[in-house]
């Protein structure tokens, strides 16, 4: 069974909260873990696509859901759009699952699932053996203000969160 953490969740004009965050990026032809990034500053002045996904190596998410972004990437950036990576992992696995991916855009690490409480983003997976888990959805930010939300409701995917679809609505 699926439970939300909150009777909330991200919602159209929520802004990003501020706090520090883990992020893994792309430098060149090697992977860095950034670990003291300010998410206000993350999110400012510019337009993002923030794909929430439940975990790193999970089937779903290695196997078709990121890999439709890194696939689309660089029309996401030929309009303006960076694409962002968010799911309650680690930074060590979230680094190797950028290096196998190839992932060409950063990564949050929210290994403690702060920064996912905090947008209310959230799902709890225990009965699953899973334990708290970011939820698949995928929402616009334009400059930390949340512009648009796609909530795959139960953690399937469907074609809500796909990369063709929000590139449609960037």
């Amino acid at each position: 069974m699926l439970h939300r953490l909150s009777s909330r969740f991200l919602h159209v004009g929520q802004k990003v909260p501020g706090m520090k965050i883990i992020v893994v990026s792309k430098d060149s032809n090697e992977y860095k873990v950034d670990n003291s990034v300010d998410s206000t500053s993350f999110f400012a002045n510019k337009k993002v696509v923030l794909v929430g996904y439940p975990g790193a190596f999970t089937p779903t998410c290695t196997g078709n859901h990121l890999p439709q972004y890194n696939a689309l990437y660089e029309q996401f950036k030929n309009k303006g759009v960076e694409v962002v990576g968010l799911a309650v992992n680690d930074f060590f696995v979230m680094k190797k699952f950028s290096e196998e991916l190839k992932a060409p855009f950063p990564m949050i690490c929210d290994g403690s699932g702060y920064f996912t409480k905090a947008i209310d983003g959230g799902v709890d997976f225990s009965e699953k053996g899973l334990g708290f888990r970011t939820r698949r959805f995928a929402v616009v930010v334009d400059n930390g203000v949340i512009t648009a939300v796609n909530d795959e409701k139960g953690g399937a995917m469907t074609d809500l969160s796909k990369a063709e679809t929000l590139l449609k609505m960037v």
